[in-house]
């Protein structure tokens, strides 16, 4: 017979201390000063490109119009989160596969995303395409 064992719990973090990340993680000042941050601006038409070879011009300008927008919202409210050409190409994959635009975008892209940053992101998408 195995002898139970009494479950070990870490001891409680401290509060925030140093940057919050994209999703919320908050990075300590120590593993700050391991790093070097770097800004690259997004290749807009390598993008273009690889979303144009997974669905086609006409799709890729709908979904292309829609990802550009949600970042410059991000950028006009100071939202610290990630719209990337990875989650274009996966909105893309999604629109592909048969799902409408508006549900690529919610699950590929807004899936982290809560109530208030959503509704920031997708202000002036005036109509979600249900392509």
């Amino acid at each position: 017979m195995v002898a139970a064992r009494r479950a070990v719990r870490p001891p409680p973090c401290p509060g925030p201390v140093g940057v919050v990340a994209p999703g919320g993680l908050v990075i300590d000042a120590a593993t700050l000063d391991r790093f070097t941050s770097v800004t690259i601006e997004v290749d807009e038409e390598l993008e273009r490109t690889i979303v144009e070879s997974i669905v086609g011009v006409d799709l890729a300008v709908d979904i292309l119009f829609a990802v550009r927008t949600m970042r410059r919202n991000r950028d006009a409210h100071g939202l610290r989160c990630v719209i990337s050409p990875r989650g274009s190409m996966g909105v893309a994959r999604l629109v592909k596969a048969g799902f409408p635009l508006r549900r690529a975008i919610e699950m590929r892209i807004l899936k982290a995303a809560d109530e208030a940053t959503t509704r920031k992101l997708t202000e002036t998408l005036i109509e979600w395409s249900e392509r």
